[in-house]
């Protein structure tokens, strides 16, 4: 699973993507599915599904903040819960945050 930030089209295109790889093993069958989101709307959760599909979903929510509606533990996953902003949305300010928490 991965998160793209298209930011739309000029013909009201939805923002982002977010694109399902699957692979069914003995039968080597392959699925690729491309779902269109905007910022207001939230995909439901593949997790009912598969259970892997949870960590993607996080990290999926915490870099772009894309929301997946039924996930059991939709929370960030690298960042810090009061860091404001996702970082893979191509808006996001090249600089980043000035009190970032990493000293050097």
């Amino acid at each position: 699973m991965v998160g793209l930030d298209t930011t739309g089209g000029e013909d009201g295109a939805p923002r982002f993507a977010v694109l399902y790889l699957l692979y069914k093993f003995p039968e080597a069958l392959r699925v690729r599915l491309r779902v269109a989101v905007d910022e207001a709307e939230a995909l439901p959760s593949a997790t009912a599904l598969f259970r892997a599909a949870g960590w993607m979903e996080r990290e999926i929510f915490d870099m772009f903040g894309i929301r997946f509606e039924g996930h059991p533990d939709l929370r960030r996953v690298y960042l810090p819960d009061d860091f404001e902003g996702f970082p893979l949305r191509k808006d996001y300010p090249l600089e980043g945050e000035e009190a970032w928490p990493l000293k050097p």
